[in-house]
């Protein structure tokens, strides 16, 4: 029989935007705009008679509205075929409305607005059509993914060829509906009291009645946030664009739900690349397939985690301990009842803790720094602001309650007896097995906590009657063996097991989901989206460090308050004053001009302050124009350093750069000080 495997201790999908940069976007606008999709019922999309095909001139032909763009050309805000009212939602990006049904084969149950953003092709000429993206969760916006698609350092290839499409799906961000589950922590309390295993008629009372919330808060909805309705809605907007065609880029979550798309509407996929899978079919029956999948999803997380302890090799990090900074945290691993605690008790909160600082190697030195803080000061703070970076441990979790949904629409047979019972036979023995094998995780003593998924027979979820299996579209599956939260083998047995075209790219880089900070993988993905061209079997890419600040030649500029400098050509200017050059997706190398009005130092202190660090002096540069003062920051989240010069007096202003260490003293003399020593105050 087939049984829902859960995600021992809690491990749940991550998303990109952990690994993005956390430069914050602007607050986006999305209260105009929108298109009505009564039309839309059919989910077949055969209503494509007036629609232009992604590659047709007429797709790519300007509308009659334009809005100005940062650059001072006109950017259309609609192509002939796209049925959407755009409004801009950024310096790059329009956003719009689409209305969808709550269920594509009952329009009794009403429509729900979904909110969407397209950043144009930097390059009309060589646009080949729409390009969807997903970041995973569930629950991230792609809403606001692509209007960072600039700063998060997507290829400029990838800019040119595509209009990149983000949405947020039903009940995530700015789409209908708000997510609830019962107000504030009703439905963890009721859960809380349940037993790891309920198997007792008042424990699965409290889990229907948890469950029962979700009805409660949201109606008929609640039972329709899953993949298979996500997938119809993907479809949806690609009617509302006028497209034949779409291409996809999913990550994390996103490559199950590329999966559903394909698999519900295969002949509308132009190509497809997913990165960081897992397989949303997994079957265990027996002991030994259970502790092998269990395997699967630890034994990565305890590889990652132990060379991040590792990593600290030296006496200035904080838990080198003599050279035992595994003896460190296992010292610590008593306290971490603390972390729940600071969660409102919530036993996940632990897993995800230390989960969330191992999405990327640069997040290390955070972790180290938590774990002594907890150990000498009692003091949470560090892994509870991980937690909440990674987006997770909400009360109620959408992440949680969409798995739910796709594992009850995939497996519509079972009953919760029938998973009590297989849970009474081996879920202690897998447990025993598993935190024997590794005791880095094991020694935190994760506490159980009530499965929820159990539960959600309550709420009649529609079965998925089709096969999962992308429809025989091409999909490349990009597979990382030092993925602590997607395991490379769920992406193997994705692209071999699950797809019935898939093909699986193998790569060693230490983060969760790798596109596009390495430029193997980047050039595999960019063959397949541009080209339409698919790796050669058994295709690897090895790891490797982010890109280098590139040539620099620096042209002149106009500050908006009339001043004048210099300023390095071709990078991309987001907000006035503010350029950057993208190198990957945590390494922005930015310029800043920031006029201070004769108080640099209280703007410099305001400015560190609200990025965790402090400034430290690191000399004083005389120039023809004035003194300059050059201090630095260490940016405690993020590992980059920022340095600036600020020039004293009533015209005073810093020039702010910032960048990865490696590139920090290159990007000072050759940004930096001739962009002070260029610098000529207004009038």
């Amino acid at each position: 029989m087939r049984i829902f495997v859960r995600l021992l201790a809690g491990l749940l999908l991550g998303t990109l935007a952990a690994t993005a940069c956390s430069a914050t976007p602007e607050v986006i606008d999305r209260s105009s705009g929108g298109v009505s999709m009564d039309d839309m019922a059919d989910p077949d999309g055969a209503d494509d008679a007036n629609q232009a095909s992604d590659g047709d001139s007429a797709d790519t032909a300007p509308g009659p509205d334009a809005a100005p763009g940062t650059d001072g050309t006109d950017q259309a805000l609609a192509l002939a075929g796209e049925d959407v009212d755009w409004f801009p939602c950024g310096d790059l990006t329009q956003c719009a409305t689409v209305d969808v049904p709550v269920d594509y084969d009952d329009p009794s149950l009403g429509q729900l607005a979904l909110s969407i953003s397209v950043r144009r092709s930097t390059d009309p000429d060589q646009r080949i059509g729409y390009l969807f993206i997903n970041p995973g969760g569930p629950g991230v916006s792609g809403v606001d993914l692509v209007i960072a698609a600039d700063l998060i350092g997507f290829p400029q290839e990838l800019l040119d060829s595509f209009d990149l499409v983000g949405f947020d799906p039903r009940g995530v961000g700015g789409s209908e509906p708000s997510f609830a589950c019962g107000e504030g922590t009703e439905q963890f309390d009721l859960l809380s009291r349940i037993d790891d295993l309920p198997d007792e008629p008042e424990e699965l009372a409290l889990g229907a009645q948890a469950v029962q919330l979700c009805v409660d808060s949201m109606g008929p909805v609640a039972a329709r946030l899953g993949s298979p309705f996500v997938a119809q809605d993907i479809d949806a907007i690609r009617r509302a664009l006028g497209a034949e065609q779409i291409s996809y880029l999913g990550f994390s979550y996103g490559s199950a739900l590329g999966a559903w798309y394909a698999s519900l509407f295969p002949d509308q996929v132009r190509a497809m690349v997913v990165d960081g899978a897992r397989n949303p079919l997994a079957d265990a029956e027996t002991l030994d397939e259970r502790v092998q999948l269990a395997r699967e999803q630890v034994g990565p997380v305890e590889a990652q985690f132990r060379a991040a302890l590792e990593s600290c090799d030296s006496e200035a990090c904080p838990i080198y301990n003599d050279g035992d900074p595994t003896g460190f945290w296992l010292d610590t691993a008593p306290k971490l009842d603390l972390i729940a605690q600071a969660k409102n008790d919530n036993p996940t909160a632990i897993s995800f803790a230390i989960i969330g600082h191992l999405y990327t190697e640069q997040l290390w030195p955070d972790l180290h720094q938590a774990i002594f803080d907890l150990n000498v000061n009692d003091d949470p703070t560090g892994f509870v602001a991980a937690i909440e970076n990674a987006g997770q441990v909400d009360e109620p979790s959408f992440t949680a309650h969409v798995n739910c949904l796709d594992a009850w629409a995939l497996f519509p047979d079972e009953t919760v007896d029938d998973l009590v019972f297989e849970a009474q036979l081996y879920d202690q023995a897998v447990e025993d097995i598993i935190w024997a094998e590794f005791p880095l995780l094991g020694a935190s003593r994760l506490p159980d906590n009530a499965d929820v998924c159990l539960h959600y027979e309550t709420i009649d979820v529609p079965a998925f009657e089709g096969t999962l299996d992308g429809g025989d579209v091409p999909i490349v599956v990009i597979g990382n063996t030092s993925d602590p939260i997607t395991p490379f083998v769920q992406s193997e047995q994705f692209a071999n097991d699950v797809l019935a075209n898939g093909h699986l790219v193998r790569v060693q880089h230490p983060q969760h989901v790798v596109y596009p900070a390495n430029g193997c993988v980047n050039d595999i993905v960019h063959a397949a989206l541009i080209d339409l061209e698919l790796p050669p079997a058994g295709v690897e890419c090895a790891a490797q460090g982010p890109p280098r600040l590139a040539e620099i030649e620096m042209v002149a500029v106009e500050l908006d308050d009339g001043a004048t400098s210099v300023r390095p050509a071709g990078w991309l200017q987001l907000t006035p004053n503010i350029y950057a050059q993208s190198s990957n997706p945590s390494d922005p190398i930015t310029l800043i001009f920031q006029p201070t009005f004769g108080v640099p130092e209280t703007a410099l202190e305001s400015f560190a302050g609200e990025l965790g660090g402090a400034p430290r002096l690191i000399n004083q540069v005389e120039l023809p124009n004035g003194v300059w003062t050059i201090q630095e920051i260490i940016l405690e989240v993020d590992t980059l350093v920022l340095r600036s010069a600020t020039l004293q007096g009533t015209d005073g202003i810093i020039v702010i750069g910032q960048a990865a260490p490696d590139d920090i003293e290159r990007l000072t003399s050759e940004v930096i000080l001739p962009a002070a020593e260029a610098f000529q105050p207004a009038g």
